[in-house]
This record gives C-alpha cells, sequence and structure tokens, in this order.
C-alpha cells in the first residue's frame, strides 16, 4: 500500500492526515537525498500517529532529552548515529530564561509569553520550570528570535540566554504509586482503578473519546491494557500500569499504577 493511500485511510482527524503527510515529504526527502531531515516538535498523540501510520520510515523522536513529551521526529542517513543529536550540528538546543527571586512562574506563563511574541506552540519541545528559571528545547533556527523577543512573562522581566542539552536542569516530577485490583485488564477497568472512578464511569468517559491509550483515543471499553501501557483521561491526568503480579484469591488481578501528578 502506498504511503497516501495509508495516510488517507489512517483513523484521525484532517488536519492530522495533513501532519502526517508531511511528515512523510520530510522523511522521504532524508531518504531520497541521503541528509538528516526533521519535522517541527509533535505532541504525544502525533508521535503516536506517525509510529503507527508511518512505520516503514526508519526515524527516531528526539526532544532535547531523553524522555521528552514532545520531540521532532527526525530521519538520519547511514552515516549518522544518535550520538550526533548531542552535538552543535544537530537541530535542537535548549535555551534558559532566569527570573527574580521574588517571583513565581509557571509552565502556562511560559507558554502564554512565547505564543505572544508570535512563536507556534510546534516550534517550542518541553518547557521544564524550576524555582527561579525555566528551560526549554527549541530548533537551532529559532533560537535567536527567541532570545531577542521574549524579554517577560507578564509584568516578570526575563534574561534568556541559550545553554548546552547537558546543563538543563529537570524537575522532580510527582508520581504517586497505587495498588489494586481489577476483575480484568479491560480498559475501563484500569481507568476506574487509575483515577478513583466507577467502572461505569470510566465506560462513559471512554465511549465520550475523552480517554487515550497510549497517547491514541480509544473508544472500546473491552480493549485490553498490558503492562507499560499508559492510560490518559482528559481533564484527570495520565496513569501507567506499572506492573501486573498475577491473581488474587478471589480471582481478580493485582497491579501496580503510577499517577503524574
Amino acid at each position: 500500500m502506498q504511503v497516501r493511500e495509508m495516510i488517507a485511510k489512517a483513523p484521525c482527524e484532517p488536519e492530522e492526515k495533513i501532519l502526517l503527510s508531511h511528515v512523510a515529504d520530510v522523511l522521504e526527502r532524508s531518504r531520497s537525498r541521503n541528509i538528516p531531515t526533521f519535522t517541527d516538535f509533535l505532541s504525544p498523540r502525533e508521535q503516536a500517529l506517525v509510529r503507527s501510520v508511518l512505520n516503514m520510515y526508519d526515524c527516531t523522536f528526539w526532544g532535547g532529552r531523553e524522555d521528552a513529551e514532545r520531540t521532532v521526529c527526525i530521519s538520519l542517513p547511514d552515516y549518522l548515529d544518535k550520538t550526533w543529536l548531542y552535538t552543535s550540528e544537530a537541530p535542537l538546543t535548549a535555551l534558559r530564561a532566569e527570573f527574580s527571586d521574588r517571583e513565581k512562574l509557571t509552565h502556562r506563563d511560559f507558554l502564554g509569553s512565547l505564543m505572544g511574541c508570535g512563536i507556534q506552540r510546534s516550534a517550542v519541545g518541553d518547557i521544564l520550570v524550576s524555582e527561579h528559571s525555566a528551560d526549554f528545547f527549541v530548533t537551532r533556527a529559532m533560537a535567536p528570535y527567541i532570545r531577542q523577543n521574549l524579554l517577560s512573562a507578564g509584568r516578570v522581566k526575563l534574561s534568556v540566554s541559550e545553554i548546552d542539552l547537558s546543563e538543563v536542569r529537570i524537575p522532580e516530577q510527582k508520581v504517586t504509586e497505587q495498588r489494586d485490583t481489577v476483575a480484568s485488564l479491560r480498559l475501563d477497568a484500569v481507568c476506574a482503578s487509575a483515577f478513583r472512578l466507577s467502572r461505569e464511569k470510566a465506560a462513559i468517559a471512554i465511549q465520550a473519546g475523552r480517554v487515550s491509550l497510549n497517547n491514541l483515543p480509544c473508544e472500546k471499553p473491552d480493549k485490553a491494557v498490558g503492562e507499560g501501557d499508559s492510560i490518559s483521561l482528559r481533564g484527570a491526568g495520565k496513569a501507567l500500569l506499572a506492573e501486573v503480579s498475577g491473581k488474587t484469591k478471589k480471582g481478580r488481578i493485582a497491579i501496580v499504577l503510577r499517577r503524574y501528578v
């Protein structure tokens, strides 16, 4: 089946099909010219779509650090390996925006200020906010523009400088672990356990399109969930099925879930 035909048949929105066509063009350019090429930053859902629909391409998802949420899709020619991603020739760099010790800023403050500078969300990767600074990932081509234009977040003045990827400060993410038992590893059962819902309410949320399994919407309450799968509920957060421990004496399945706060 041709790439365009696969994109046309993909179960996604029209604007996502346009994105997939663009990504295919970028990856095909690398294949035909034997050069490194890369996309804009992709959300977790967009990455999942690329992996699912464009799996005929050999590509790497890179966001400037391991476990980045937002990444670009990069196609590397045979003469380059992944160590190249850390060099000064690679497409991504990091910026640090520092502000006064007396002020408190959030992820939303920085995102709003970036958008206010006319910068598209797809031009910026993860934004990591610490106590008196925020580090974020951008393409090298975009970095000079951001340094010149990102002067404040609201009324708070910022001092923006470029830093090496190895210098990025990664805030500690709050994760809660919960142990439970479920009647089965159906999506509605595991979702109910993860987000403290009744199974009926979990099923309603799934059928309403509010739940994603491994970053892709899933409207089937009976979809099987396995160890390592992630579940997101719009408005409630994200959980990972970290462990399936077997059955209890009552025939229920013991599981360990990690909730990201």
